[in-house]
């Protein structure tokens, strides 16, 4: 890469650790701002996305940065301050909402469980991060880390305090991404979501919607709408949600 623009997208870097909601880089014979594009390809590191969008800077003297908002659907969980989802790793169980946990703990895809179900019913659940790449810098949220269909909890596996335990009747129409925020970043959120899922949804029909497939590459997951998810599956209300942090 060329020293000039390794230069910006380190400058890039910093403003962003800094927590500046609008990025600015300086060429020796003009200023201008950034803009966010879907980028090319969907494997690319935060080091990659960030170098990418100084050399899009390159061609406009001065276009804007916009910063993706919390949705309302990701608040109401986070607001709440009583889970009715529990999020349990090999190691650890995340039962209070913000619970720290490590990111050396949540390598593999965790298990679900309601507080109260239909064992009749399936369920489709989803995770997501709203803090990439920065908690204060987000825009790339939100991240999509997991996307399960074919939930269950038909198997009757319920502790003492209530909780059915969900099982995957199905592979995953997106694969859990564990955590990994850039080092100098601060912790992020990553929020579970649940809802019933609608009569003749499956993992291919979702990839059919979302025009998925085998492998949902970061391209796929990056500033991911929940909202038009909801549409395009025909969600109703949500009945579960939960939130750990890590870092």
């Amino acid at each position: 890469m060329p020293v000039a623009p390794l230069r910006s997208c380190i400058k890039l870097l910093a403003y962003a650790a800094s927590g500046l909601a609008r990025a600015r880089a300086c060429a020796p014979t003009r200023h201008y701002e950034v803009i966010y594009k879907q980028p090319p390809h969907s494997n690319n590191s935060i080091f990659q996305l960030l170098t990418w969008l100084v050399s899009q800077s390159q061609h406009a003297p001065s276009v804007h940065l916009t910063m993706p908002s919390v949705p309302p659907i990701l608040s109401s969980v986070l607001q709440k301050q009583i889970p009715n989802l529990k999020i349990e790793f090999p190691e650890v169980t995340a039962t209070t909402p913000g619970q720290a946990i490590a990111k050396e703990l949540a390598q593999s895809a965790p298990t679900l469980h309601l507080q109260s179900t239909d064992h009749h019913e399936a369920y489709i659940a989803i995770s997501l991060d709203p803090d990439a790449p920065f908690a204060t810098f987000p825009f790339l949220s939100p991240i999509l880390h997991s996307c399960q269909t074919g939930l269950s909890g038909a198997n009757g596996d319920i502790d003492e305090e209530g909780w059915t335990r969900l099982t995957a009747t199905e592979q995953p129409a997106a694969p859990w991404i564990p955590p990994k925020p850039p080092r100098i970043s601060g912790p992020h959120r990553y929020v579970f979501l649940i809802w019933v899922q609608p009569e003749g949804v499956t993992r291919e029909k979702v990839w059919e919607m979302m025009g998925w497939g085998e492998n949902v590459g970061l391209g796929k997951r990056i500033r991911w709408d929940i909202e038009s998810f909801v549409r395009k599956v025909g969600l109703g209300k949500i009945i579960g949600g939960a939130w750990f942090v890590s870092s």
